[in-house]
């Protein structure tokens, strides 16, 4: 699909709570961008992009209650989850606790 597309189709997600209730309009919506969908096709997006959006939330979820002793998903993250150096899991932060090694992020 067009970047242009999947964007509309990421907004329709996150816009909606009922995923079917406006399918339709979003059907007609991308028909005025010259995009001729069948409405099973749609649906079908729809609910891979829905997919798509929520595997990385259940993955942090997972991750924390893994490998964290109180279990609790940081809401800021400033690294990445494992150290690169000594691989052990370092909750997000940009020093590691265990080998003192310092993450550069954007």
């Amino acid at each position: 699909m067009k970047n242009a597309v999947e964007g509309a189709l990421v907004s329709y997600v996150l816009a909606q709570e009922d995923l079917e209730s406006r399918l339709e309009e979003l059907r007609y919506f991308l028909k005025t961008k010259n995009l001729d969908i069948d409405i099973e096709t749609l649906r079908k997006e729809v609910y891979n992009v829905k997919k798509n959006i929520e595997h990385p939330k259940k993955m942090t979820e997972l991750t924390a209650k893994l490998f964290n002793k109180d279990g609790e998903v940081r809401e800021y993250r400033l690294g990445s989850d494992f150290c690169p150096e000594c691989r052990l899991f370092k909750n997000y932060e940009k020093e590691c606790p265990y080998c003192g090694h310092l993450e550069m992020t954007r």
